[in-house]
């Protein structure tokens, strides 16, 4: 098994919970900071990045995008930086502390129990929460501290990685650890990149050792953006796993753009599958349209896809098109008609799947035993 296989394979097994990357409108400039010994002058670093209008516009888009998340880590580049985010967050009304190398043992024992107790929404640190730090409740990474290090980098990001297990559910099997992360406090882990060292060092699953500047990037796998909700994808998949927006067919990738994925991911195509049942069921999301889910039973195996009548855009038109392709009748407008129609729709004798570690994809339909397929 491969180093990107072998990390998406914990994260399908309920082991580790996904990295969810935002695009954020604040990057921090280092282009001027010598490296020495393979990483940033400490001191130019700290100089570059350590300045009030820059640290009031990212933590402003914290507020923004964490208003949601329990408990932020930030990752600050000096002991002066952390001190004044940390003053920064408080004074736009989220509690934060402050660790970093110059504080006492006790004194930063405390601030990190605090922390942990939820006496501070926000921890701010400098060099102290980078390895052996284990708080499962992460559920934001604000990254203010760029990088040369792929092993710094991928530690960091560990960070927010600590699954936060509902009680009631048998953690012994995989189907029992998902569920319990769906059902916690914590799905996922939301990381704010304004050090754009995605863009430097690549996913967490895949580092790279950074390019020489001047260079070109070689090497690494190129990513997307979603439009509609500003999370970075990677390339290789077909609709967003934050919104569920599909990404059109064609796409040119930009060759800088080849290390924005936190999490890379890995894909092979499967040959047909004999689809044995498909059932078909409502599926409420808080805060947007129903859909029909549709699972399809191939074996042991069991495949799902949603299709969005009432969806606008380009989901609902690809939910009419997929009613189009099984039936001559005109297609529904809501999820009860579709649902009440469906002696109306054929059922697909065999399927060909996209198999990825966490979102598989139906790619293509077959209604004559396998021998002709079509896709939506």
């Amino acid at each position: 098994m491969s180093r990107l296989d072998s990390f998406n394979w914990f994260i399908e097994q309920g082991y580790l919970v996904p990295l969810i990357p935002k695009r954020p409108a604040v990057e921090l400039d280092v282009s001027d900071v010598h490296i020495h010994g393979g990483e940033y002058k400490q001191n130019e670093l700290q100089a570059a990045v350590d300045k009030d209008e820059i640290t009031y516009a990212a933590v402003k888009e914290m507020l923004a995008h964490g208003a949601d998340r329990q408990h932020w880590l930030v990752f600050a580049s000096g002991i002066d930086h952390a001190i004044h985010v940390a003053a920064m967050l408080d004074s736009l009304g989220v509690s934060a502390g402050v660790v970093h190398s110059k504080m006492a043992d006790g004194q930063r024992d405390a601030a990190i129990a605090d922390f942990k107790a939820g006496k501070f929404r926000a921890m701010v640190n400098n060099g102290i929460l980078t390895t052996g730090f284990d708080f499962p409740g992460i559920d934001l990474i604000g990254m203010l501290r760029p990088t040369q290090s792929p092993a710094l980098w991928v530690q960091m990001l560990g960070r927010g990685t600590r699954p936060m297990y509902a009680e009631g559910f048998d953690l012994a099997t995989v189907e029992g650890r998902r569920s319990s992360i769906t059902n916690s406090q914590k799905k996922d882990c939301l990381v704010l990149d304004f050090a754009r060292n995605t863009k430097r060092l690549g996913p967490i699953n895949d580092p790279v050792l950074p390019r020489k500047r001047g260079k070109g990037p070689a090497g690494v796998a190129p990513v997307r953006l979603c439009e509609s909700c500003g999370t970075y994808c990677h390339a290789s998949l077909r609709e967003c796993p934050q919104c569920g927006v599909e990404f059109p067919r064609e796409l040119k990738i930009k060759e800088y753009a080849g290390t924005d994925a936190l999490i890379a991911e890995s894909a092979i195509k499967t040959d047909a599958l004999k689809v044995d049942r498909v059932v078909y069921a409502e599926h409420r999301k808080e805060g947007r349209p129903s859909s029909v889910q549709v699972s399809y039973f191939c074996g042991l195996r069991l495949f799902r896809e949603w299709v969005c009548f009432e969806h606008p855009g380009f989901p609902g038109k690809k939910a009419r098109d997929w009613w189009r392709m099984r039936s001559a009748t005109r297609p529904p407008e809501s999820v009860l008609e579709g649902l009440t129609r469906l002696p109306e729709v054929v059922t697909p004798t065999d399927i060909r799947v996209w198999i990825k570690p966490q979102y598989s994809e139906i790619l293509a339909y077959s209604f004559d035993g396998g021998e002709t397929y079509r896709s939506v």
